[in-house]
């Protein structure tokens, strides 16, 4: 009598299922670092959102040390697929007593709406920057704000400063700068207005001034300074700042305390990328196609079937010339010895700039491809694509993804429709980069107008390939992005470069 199948069957079917139960609980227990929809708080999106939420939540620990404020630290947590927040933790720290108190208020964060990846709900790790004032957000038992008791010494005076009790340090409505909102706001104001004398030290300068009810700064002082000389100018730039939007507490106007710390710096200081306002930008019409009509690709690439990256760290003065160039990848040596004879001749670029406009030298990092992708290459669109990498997609001059929106901005050449008729919006902009850097697949999943859409797309070509995403041993692997572009004709005349 022949045997039935239907057992064959079953055990093959608790075989599958017995492998993908694993599988599809690791793929639930993946955790992104940026997603298509990232996660945000009921009512209100973004990171600032967030960061608002947690100052909201914090209270002050009674044993506090006052020298470790002002100060920032960084927190670390996970939003799940049901929004819940977990494994909370402090990435850098002030003190015990302060991380214990900003964890705290992190767990008390309402429920998230959930990170969304392919439309499926995911867990999504933030790590967000917590900026603590020297006389912070004091709030009663009862949550509700009071003028500050903190006690804090002047660089200048010997004694203890107490706040006065009609002086709030923090409340409902924040005093702001008109059109413009948050700490850096003030703080580029402030460097705007610096004049520091040639000789001034490097460091910070804490500052605290009041804005009274009808928005004027008084009461500036110095609470930590660093010279004579450079205290005076920071205590001058303070005091040039205009009237403030004042502060209200239950909807009345009310005087606001406040503390800045100013970076100074040294004429010839040269920044980081990440610290600069503006990055440095190449001329237009931008680096690839400099390389396009320079770069001599030497023969032992072809003849050798050689494809690499030369990694390039520069710096780019704020007269716009580069110099201290030096090489931090290499091909080969004829592939090396061309793009460093390339890269000391360029051109003069567009200075970066600090928080006051003004222009800065900074540091800059380049990844030049040998030999260079060709964007008309075959191309089929990988099964497998991610947007979780372990090393993100840049623009060939270092600019991460998160500011290529700016930069297309910028880039536009505005339609003569969308500039006469006012048209704006914002486009939401998907495209793949593969393993060699070429955009591929670019489209506009959220349309602002049929010639807007297509000068996005236009720019976003004209920026030529990216330095691809990199996945540990896999190396360079395709990758999804999705980018949102202001769209604006009066940032920029149609056909300026």
């Amino acid at each position: 009598m022949p045997h039935s199948p239907l057992p064959r069957l079953l055990l093959a079917f608790c075989l599958l299922a017995s492998t993908l139960q694993p599988l599809l609980a690791q793929e639930s227990k993946q955790v992104y670092t940026y997603v298509e929809q990232m996660p945000q708080l009921p009512g209100a999106g973004g990171t600032g959102a967030v960061q608002a939420a947690i100052l909201k939540n914090f209270r002050y620990p009674a044993d506090a040390s006052l020298a470790q404020l002002p100060g920032k630290l960084y927190l670390q947590f996970n939003v799940t697929p049901t929004g819940q927040v977990e494994q909370a933790k402090v990435v850098k720290g002030l003190s015990p007593g302060i991380d214990a108190a900003a964890l705290d208020a992190v767990r008390r964060l309402p429920r998230f709406i959930p990170g969304k990846q392919n439309g499926q709900a995911v867990t999504v790790s933030f790590t967000i920057p917590l900026q603590l004032a020297l006389n912070g957000p004091a709030t009663t038992n009862a949550g509700s704000p009071h003028s500050s008791t903190t006690v804090v010494k002047s660089a200048n005076e010997p004694g203890p400063k107490v706040a006065q009790n009609n002086v709030y340090t923090y409340v409902e409505q924040m005093p702001q700068l008109p059109g413009a909102r948050g700490n850096d706001a003030v703080m580029a104001a402030v460097q705007k207005n610096l004049v520091l004398p040639a000789d001034t030290p490097e460091g910070r300068v804490f500052a605290s001034f009041t804005v009274t009810a009808t928005g004027e700064v008084t009461d500036v002082s110095i609470q930590k300074g660093l010279s004579p000389a450079t205290d005076a100018a920071v205590l001058a730039a303070v005091s040039k700042l205009p009237q403030f939007e004042p502060g209200k507490q239950n909807g009345r106007a009310v005087a606001v305390k406040s503390t800045v710390a100013v970076n100074v710096y040294r004429p010839d200081h040269v920044f980081e990328a990440r610290e600069v306002a503006t990055r440095a930008r190449f001329p237009e019409p931008g680096l690839f196609a400099y390389l396009q009509r320079n770069l001599k690709v030497p023969a032992v690439v072809s003849t050798e079937k050689l494809q690499g990256w030369v990694g390039v760290d520069l710096v780019v003065q704020a007269s716009g010339k580069v110099s201290a160039v030096t090489l931090t990848k290499k091909v080969c040596g004829s592939c090396d010895a061309e793009v460093l004879r390339l890269v000391q001749s360029f051109p003069a670029w567009v200075p970066a700039r600090d928080q006051g406009g003004r222009a800065v030298a900074a540091r800059q990092h380049l990844e030049i491809p040998l030999p260079l992708p060709d964007p008309g290459s075959p191309f089929t669109t990988p099964e497998n694509i991610t947007s979780h990498v372990q090393q993100p997609a840049s623009l060939l001059d270092g600019t991460p993804v998160q500011e290529l929106g700016a930069l297309l901005t910028e880039r536009i050449n505005y339609p003569e429709t969308a500039r006469r008729e006012q048209i704006t919006g914002t486009a939401q902009l998907e495209f793949l980069v593969d393993a060699t850097g070429i955009v591929r697949e670019p489209r506009l999943t959220q349309s602002v107008c049929r010639s807007c859409d297509q000068a996005i797309l236009d720019a976003l070509k004209a920026l030529g390939p990216f330095v691809p995403a990199r996945q540990g041993e896999q190396g360079a692997v395709p990758t999804k992005l999705s980018v949102r572009v202001p769209f604006t004709p009066t940032a920029r005349p149609a056909g300026a470069k």
